[in-house]
């Protein structure tokens, strides 16, 4: 066998060995909609994609890792509909992610609702969850920073700071939602005020008088108040 025929044959393994992981991260996303994330066991996942619980193992390590997947997949497939959007400046690219994130929770809301209920029960959850929840929040400081460096927040701002404190405030919308406190339509407009609000205090003037307006187009709202 030559050089070449080496370096093709590994290709195809590569392959291969891609399809397989892609099968199981798929099977496991959809376990995730039918059983949730308690239940869900490796020897189902292995089921559901057509390989064996070793196959799993061998190309994951564990669970946690093939749900990792799943996280970063579908927080892939956010960032690639807000890189789509079209929005008019990066100051509208945050509000457009807002719903956008609830369009998404709207669409598939077993999907989400599994995936909140994600174990703490030992190290490993543990860590999985502190690696997904800096993962989201990255998406908003790096929005923050965006919209800083087009002009549109004082340059003091701190977007580190700034984009927690919005995480925050959509983590604890999305909690309501999810323990049916709130209808994703009042989630959506919950955040919305609540970024507008955070933003104003940052705001460069000529962006302060649009922020005003997305505040006040809230509080004119009869549809969404938030009850109390």
């Amino acid at each position: 066998m030559t050089m070449i025929d080496d370096i093709a044959a590994t290709s195809r393994r590569e392959r291969a060995k891609g399809g397989r992981r892609a099968r199981i991260v798929e099977a496991a996303s959809a376990l995730l909609r039918e059983v949730g994330i308690a239940d869900l066991s490796v020897k189902m996942i292995a089921d559901q994609a057509g390989v064996s619980p070793a196959t799993v193992y061998n190309l994951f390590g564990a669970k946690a890792a093939v749900l990792e997947n799943v996280y970063e997949r579908d927080l892939a497939e956010f960032e690639k509909l807000v890189d789509e959007a079209p929005s008019a400046d990066s100051l509208e690219r945050i509000f457009d992610a807002v719903a956008i994130a609830a369009g998404l929770y709207r669409s598939d809301p077993r999907f989400y609702r599994s995936v909140a209920s994600m174990p703490n029960s030992n190290a490993a959850d543990a860590a999985l969850i502190a690696r997904v929840n800096r993962s989201r929040a990255g998406v908003w400081v790096e929005m923050v920073r965006t919209a800083a460096e087009d002009g549109h927040l004082r340059g003091d701002t701190d977007v580190s700071w700034v984009g927690a404190a919005m995480r925050h405030l959509a983590g604890g919308a999305l909690s309501a939602w999810l323990g049916g406190l709130i209808s994703v339509d009042q989630y959506e407009t919950d955040v919305r005020y609540g970024f507008a609000a955070v933003l104003w205090s940052f705001a460069t003037p000529t962006a302060q008088k649009r922020l005003r307006v997305k505040l006040d187009a809230t509080l004119d709202g009869q549809d969404h108040r938030p009850p109390g």
